[in-house]
């Protein structure tokens, strides 16, 4: 509660997986407490949740911070085994990492 992304309101949601609204879709997705910035500026915290029983050992997902000179990603709480997130910034960028079933990975940038 002391990220100063935290102390305001905004909430950009800049993921969702396509299948997410159908029965048995995947259902991940991704938001971000942006602190009054643009989508994609540091100083901001990520959460990617992935609500369903499916196990994904290594998911992608867009990732606006890759653009970032120091896109350094630091998870609060990692789970014990997860996949480290790695950046790649080919593109618009893009975040690979691991979601358990019914797992919350949160990040700050």
């Amino acid at each position: 509660t002391q990220h100063p992304a935290l102390q305001r309101n905004e909430v950009n949601f800049f993921y969702w997986h396509p299948s997410i609204d159908q029965n048995d879709g995947v259902r991940v997705f991704a938001y971000c407490r942006s602190g009054g910035q643009d989508l994609g500026k540091s100083g901001q915290a990520v959460v990617v949740a992935n609500t369903g029983p499916d196990d994904f050992p290594s998911f992608n997902l867009p990732w606006p911070w890759a653009r970032l000179s120091n896109a350094g990603v630091s998870e609060h709480g990692a789970p014990v085994g997860a996949l480290n997130p790695q950046v790649r910034k080919t593109g618009t960028g893009t975040l690979t990492l691991s979601l358990a079933p019914f797992q919350t990975r949160v990040f700050t940038v």
